[in-house]
């Protein structure tokens, strides 16, 4: 399952990578959050197995991740209420997280705490999409709409790792592989998710120009 999951964001990154000039801003912006996992995938991984450790880029991710995921949705909203509120979010979460780094959990341990809290500041985000979307009416078939993949790959692995990572550091101490393998469960569908929301990008930009 481990590998299966490193190996699972090659569809998304080879695709976006085909596809990237008929792909939205949205989308490319999304496509570069899959560049830069693949690449501290690979560093953490390199790491790993030279025997040093590697929670540092961890820590570092969820800074590239954050700034990524609240571009999105900045441009998502169609108010200027929500693209207040998700700036003001992403500026809290960089103050707690630079402040959880120096006082509570350094960068040689795994940063439960911080994904704990960008997992709830992320399903923020998604619940209040959706309920733009059903307001606005405007997509009678949502399913070829990339954002409503995407929003739904962010709100399923955000759900899904919410109480795992706030348990996370108790979990990897106790060296139990249960945490691992249902993260890599998790990872395989937001990557699947991944490639669909690229997919039906890549689709509406051929139907555009039909």
């Amino acid at each position: 399952m481990l590998s299966l999951s490193a190996f699972s964001i090659l569809a998304p990154l080879i695709v976006g990578f085909i596809h990237f000039q008929k792909l939205a801003l949205n989308m490319k912006i999304l496509y570069i959050l899959i560049v830069i996992t693949f690449v501290m995938e690979a560093a953490a991984l390199i790491l790993r197995l030279q025997g040093i450790r590697n929670l540092f880029i961890f820590h570092s991710y969820v800074y590239v991740e954050i700034t990524v995921v609240t571009m999105i949705y900045y441009r998502l909203f169609d108010t200027f209420r929500w693209k207040f509120i998700a700036v003001i979010l992403y500026v809290v979460f960089i103050g707690f997280s630079i402040l959880n780094v120096k006082y509570v959990e350094g960068l040689d341990v795994f940063n439960s705490n911080q994904r704990y809290v960008e997992g709830l500041m992320i399903i923020l985000l998604c619940v209040t999409y959706f309920v733009q979307l059903m307001w606005r009416a405007e997509h009678r078939h949502l399913h070829n709409l990339p954002s409503f993949w995407l929003n739904s790959g962010f709100l399923i692995y955000f759900s899904g790792t919410l109480f795992l990572f706030m348990l996370g550091s108790e979990l990897i101490q106790r060296d139990l592989g249960i945490f691992w393998e249902i993260h890599a469960l998790l990872n395989i569908l937001l990557n699947t998710v991944y490639l669909i929301a690229l997919l039906k990008a890549k689709k509406q930009f051929v139907e555009t120009k039909q």
